[in-house]
């Protein structure tokens, strides 16, 4: 409801803890969202490290997000506009 506010405005958001979980033994590991959320958001920032581990993530994100940053530490980023 909240990204509903701003009709007008470019709105971004990291998701970067949308992807990760505790498991039975207190380990953080990897888990899908529902992509389907990110087509709200007109920029995704996710780092690499992120999506390691998760089957085809980028493609699900890519598939929702008209833009994409995908940092990659000392290395810069990678930007997707549009595919």
């Amino acid at each position: 409801d909240l990204l509903n506010q701003f009709p007008n405005s470019l709105i971004g958001g990291s998701i970067q803890g949308c992807l990760r979980q505790w498991n039975a033994e207190g380990k953080v590991t990897p888990c899908e969202m529902d992509w389907s959320l990110l087509q709200k958001l007109d920029i995704v920032f996710i780092s690499v490290d992120d999506i390691i581990g998760i089957e085809n993530a980028l493609d699900n994100i890519l598939a929702f997000a008209k833009h994409v940053v995908v940092t990659q530490g000392k290395n810069g980023a990678t930007i997707y506009k549009d595919d």
